[in-house]
């Protein structure tokens, strides 16, 4: 760690979300003095956090503060083109991610996901089989709860496992998990990031620091592979690829192999079919990385039960089958959630306050 923050720190935090508040009471715990900024009109559930701030003694407003700060934690809101920030780089302040800020304090080891879809369910298999494994995980990142909060509220345990998002990704600076996993890669987010090459250039942050004893997971076929393989294998790290071909990690027919022979199977579980196999793999992979055996990672697969909103099965009325997959919000993961499905497929499409539906 190149840096932690010292009592009397001034800190600055972009957002009043989750991750803002997050973050700003993780520096409130470390002594900082914190200031919280948010464009937001301070009304309804803004006006409740403002007040919660400033109740632990965190200044609230919605203009950057002049002078200078030590250090501006930025939520996945800001982009590195926001003004805030821009006007933070300028003044010569450190500008890191909240994920970063919680890297920092977090005494166990990290698992970390990124990928273009999938990561939620990857992340919640994962994190079912460490705790059934005996080794107690919290889910963590873009999941749901940030890893600054988890720091706080569940500090003991010896795995967070983290989604991470590209957003997450731009204002890392020594972020470096134990193990981590690039589930896919989708052109996404290009809105943020401009163009694909600097879309995928920010997911593959996420292994630049990775040291001595990590693993990383890549999809087989990736074109930056390669060239990962030997960065991270000079850092002493391991590299693995998995997929459904010639990968370490295999999956096919309900099982997933390393290097040919079985290591664990998947059979019946949601993860059984050609679309999430993928993921079972990586999966696989990363947990065997974290130390878990063949069976606990079995007994994880096969008690996962899928989160809201993918491929949820909602209803079943005279032969028809209501799906709801509407986390799936960009072109790639309809594709794939469409190749899951056996037989007529209706498919109702929406965006905003329209919906288009058509027979597929």
């Amino acid at each position: 760690m190149s840096w932690m923050l010292n009592a009397g720190d001034r800190v600055v935090v972009l957002g009043c979300g989750v991750s803002g508040v997050a973050g700003a009471r993780l520096c409130h715990a470390q002594g900082a003095k914190v200031w919280v900024v948010d464009e937001a009109r301070e009304e309804g559930r803004v006006a409740e956090v403002a007040r919660g701030l400033r109740e632990m003694g965190v200044e609230f407003g919605h203009v950057l503060p002049e002078g200078g700060f030590d250090l501006c934690v930025v939520s996945p809101g800001f982009g590195v083109a926001h003004a805030w920030v821009r006007a933070c780089v300028a003044r010569g302040v450190k500008v890191i991610s909240e994920l970063e800020l919680g890297a920092r304090y977090w005494r166990g080891k990290v698992l970390a996901i990124t990928g273009s879809k999938g990561k939620s369910s990857l992340v919640k298999v994962c994190c079912d089989a460490l705790n059934g494994g005996g080794m107690r995980a919290v889910p963590a990142g873009n999941y749901g709860t940030p890893l600054s909060a988890q720091v706080l509220d569940a500090g003991d345990a010896a795995w967070a496992v983290t989604e991470v998002s590209s957003f997450q990704l731009e204002f890392v600076e020594d972020f470096a998990p134990d193990v981590a996993v690039l589930l896919n890669m989708q052109v996404d987010h290009l809105d943020r990031h401009g163009d694909e090459a600097t879309y995928r250039a920010c997911k593959l942050r996420l292994f630049a620091r990775m040291g001595k004893g990590s693993v990383a997971l890549l999809p087989e076929g990736l074109a930056e592979f390669g060239e990962m393989r030997k960065g991270l294998e000079a850092c002493g790290a391991r590299c693995e690829d998995f997929g459904d071909r010639r990968a370490v990690w295999c999956y096919g027919d309900g099982v997933v192999a390393r290097q040919g022979l079985c290591h664990a199977a998947v059979k019946g579980s949601w993860f059984d079919n050609p679309v999430l196999g993928l993921a079972a793999a990586a999966g696989v992979g990363a947990l065997a990385a974290c130390g878990l055996g063949r069976a606990e990672i079995e007994q994880g697969f096969r008690g996962y039960v899928a989160l809201r909103h993918r491929m949820e099965r909602v209803a079943e009325a005279e032969g028809v089958r209501w799906v709801d997959d509407s986390m799936a919000t960009i072109f790639a993961a309809v594709a794939e959630a469409l190749r899951m499905k056996e037989g007529a497929v209706r498919l109702v499409e929406g965006w905003e306050d329209q919906v288009a539906g058509g027979g597929v």
